[in-house]
């Protein structure tokens, strides 16, 4: 789902949502039961979006890409969103994904604070 918004200065930005964690026994669960448990390591959670992300990536051609940001929606998956796992995905895929050719790429959780850009290395 592409979802069109503008910025403060009325710039049109195209937003690219997609879950953040793509384990689909976790949403068959959901689906079926209404809520999964499911615990993940910071390995499994940063191996975790680094497929959403390569799955989007491989979805758009360099063009589609440029006019992008991409949202990965980890609301529902709080494990995506954890210090650790943030930190140890910008040392080890930040370059990676900012070569990806997106505007922008960011994990969504459901406040500000929960909410963090990817494509970019810890300093």
């Amino acid at each position: 789902m592409i979802v069109p918004a503008s910025d403060a200065k009325g710039t049109s930005l195209k937003i690219q949502i997609t879950r953040a964690a793509g384990n689909e026994n976790i949403w068959r669960q959901i689906a079926k039961f209404g809520q999964a448990n499911s615990s993940v390591t910071s390995k499994e959670a940063v191996d975790e979006l680094k497929k959403s992300i390569a799955r989007k990536g491989h979805d758009l051609t360099p063009a589609q890409r440029k006019e992008l940001i991409l949202a990965l929606d980890a609301i529902e998956t709080p494990g995506q969103i954890t210090a650790q796992v943030i930190k140890s995905f910008r040392q080890q895929y930040g370059t990676w994904t900012k070569n990806l050719g997106f505007q922008a790429i960011w994990v969504v959780g459901p406040n500000e604070a929960l909410t963090f850009r990817l494509d970019e290395t810890d300093l």
